[in-house]
């Protein structure tokens, strides 16, 4: 995946390392080329923008309403989840993922 950057374009395929601690993910699934931000302190955060619109697609374990492919929209929710201790959705708060890493893993 390809995005533009001040005149340029940054090659995003898997994930960029921007500096110690924080990466750019291909998240896609809401659109092909969505990404999201993993910042590493004291605790992992994802910013998830529209690859976790909200807490609800976690509890309820549904991708965005808007996505141009469920099974890539579900793969990367599951794996912003899995690596983040919180997640900072598109649309409403910061949430805890603990209660919801248990479903992706069963596949619920």
């Amino acid at each position: 995946v390809a995005h533009r950057a001040e005149g340029g374009e940054l090659d995003l395929e898997g994930e960029v390392i921007i500096w110690e601690g924080v990466r750019l993910v291909n998240t896609p699934g809401h659109t092909p080329g969505s990404i999201s931000v993993l910042v590493k302190a004291e605790k992992t955060y994802a910013i998830a923008g529209d690859a976790i619109p909200t807490e609800d697609n976690a509890r309820k374990w549904v991708p965005p309403g808007h996505h141009y492919d469920r099974r890539k929209a579900m793969g990367s929710m599951e794996m912003l989840i899995e690596a983040a201790d919180v997640v900072v959705p598109g649309h409403g708060p910061a949430f805890r993922t603990a209660p919801y890493k248990e479903k992706g893993r069963r596949g619920e």
